[in-house]
């Protein structure tokens, strides 16, 4: 008598069936893993995923961090077409769909070529939605109310206004290609600075240029210098922060004074 061995078959999934099952593991995970995950992504990205199923259609609305870049926008548009206006529509657009809680994380990046209004609008939606963390090339008045941490990358050295920081909430600053005004202390109304970075910025040269910070703990200069025809043989850049732990010094000019 003979036997058949039998052995179980096996079924090769399709490509489809395949989308399908890594669509449903993504699908069984809990809503909030899914929003932070969205949230870790470009916007442009994040709202792609509505085309996964009726189930995706609205994720990308709970993303809690939003990033807007005009300079990738153009890359990736149309030729011939006005991108100024159509990424003015998107961005609005999505403000506008966005469910209404905290922004946690906002990174917005002109390069130059967008309109005032724009700015005005994204930055009174971000201070009326409690925005924490802003990423940004743009010299304004930022959103003030509830901010801790800002970094300023410009990288053509834009002049600063010493007006600009009127909060005490801020905790880390972060400014790149910056040329920072040459009076007045520009961040003794950081009460609660413990953190800032100063890269590749310049000052015009003065006699003395003062840093104090209370509660600064970590100071960073890199490619700073100092710019004009005549350097003063008594220019100094004096620092006045009690708590100060780590002091990273790159600079042309190396008259430090440490109070």
């Amino acid at each position: 008598m003979q036997f058949m061995n039998h052995q179980p078959t096996k079924k090769k999934l399709r490509l489809g069936d395949q989308t399908a099952l890594e669509q449903d593991r993504l699908s069984n995970l809990p809503e909030t893993l899914i929003y932070h995950i969205l949230s870790l992504l470009e916007t442009n990205d994040a709202i792609q995923t509505c085309v996964l199923s009726k189930t995706w259609q609205y994720h990308w609305t709970n993303i809690h961090s939003l990033y807007f870049d005009f300079g990738k926008f153009r890359r990736l548009g149309i030729a011939g077409t006005d991108h100024r206006v159509l990424f003015r529509e998107f961005v609005l657009n999505v403000l506008i769909r966005r469910k209404p809680f905290n922004l946690h994380k906002l990174k917005f990046y002109c390069r130059g070529s967008i309109h005032t209004s724009l700015v005005r609008r994204v930055f009174n939606y971000a201070n009326s939605h409690g925005l924490e963390h802003l990423e940004t090339d743009i010299v304004k008045k930022f959103p003030a109310r509830d901010l801790k941490t800002l970094k300023l990358g410009i990288g053509h050295g834009t002049d600063f206004s010493p007006n600009l920081f009127g909060f005490a909430t801020l905790t880390n600053l972060h400014i790149c290609g910056v040329k920072l005004p040459a009076k007045g202390d520009l961040f003794s109304g950081l009460l609660n600075l413990g953190n800032l970075s100063l890269i590749d910025c310049s000052v015009s040269i003065v006699v003395e240029f003062t840093i104090s910070a209370p509660c600064l703990v970590n100071l960073t200069f890199s490619a700073f210098s100092y710019i004009g025809k005549k350097m003063f043989r008594d220019s100094k850049l004096v620092i006045s922060a009690p708590k100060l732990k780590l002091l990273n010094l790159s600079m042309e000019h190396q008259l430090v004074y440490i109070l």
